[in-house]
């Protein structure tokens, strides 16, 4: 990185007792940037700068904060060292403890029971493996006459719903950039 990227670097980010938290892009949860031409996470750029690149190892928070940048609070480890560390976590993303409520695969069982209730459901309502063709609402109940459109792929798609997801991103957007 060199020391114009870096400036610009430092100028996102939210420096508090512990954790310099990054205050630009987020995605996934963790800060996103451009460096070089390439995105990468803001965690493993900050990490590169002071240690060199890691390769193919996984730059981890040891302070648990995913939108962390400062290098003392980052290590690089083996992916299968992250992975164990990550299904050891008390409480899953969602927020369900998972001690005894993990799946073999190292999932949260309440989640996976969560969505296999949401599948049910929407196969008792019929509206599984129904054409989309002879819907005449979309999820949310907004008539496919009036807000219906086709989108650059080809699918259908709901004016409303979309104008809808638009203005919450653009809050998240403006609440985010202003602290």
């Amino acid at each position: 990185m060199n020391d114009k990227d870096f400036e610009r670097f430092m100028n996102k980010i939210d420096k508090t007792k512990s954790c310099w938290n990054w205050i630009g892009a987020i995605g996934l949860g963790y800060g996103r940037c451009k460096i070089n031409n390439k995105f990468t996470t803001a965690h493993r750029a900050m990490f590169e700068h002071f240690n060199g690149d890691v390769g193919k190892l996984d730059v981890h928070h040891i302070c648990k904060n995913k939108k962390c940048v400062n290098p003392s609070h980052l290590k690089a480890i083996s992916r299968k060292d992250h992975r164990v560390l990550e299904t050891n976590k008390k409480i899953c993303p969602k927020g369900h403890i998972r001690k005894n409520n993990i799946t073999s695969v190292g999932r949260c069982k309440t989640c996976d029971n969560d969505s296999s209730k949401n599948r049910y459901k929407l196969m008792k309502s019929g509206d599984w493996n129904v054409p989309k063709s002879t819907k005449t609402h979309c999820r949310h109940g907004h008539l496919w006459k009036t807000y219906g459109k086709i989108n650059s792929q080809g699918n259908r798609e709901c004016r409303e719903c979309t104008n809808y997801s638009m203005r919450q991103r653009r809050i998240r957007m403006k609440n985010t950039s202003n602290p």
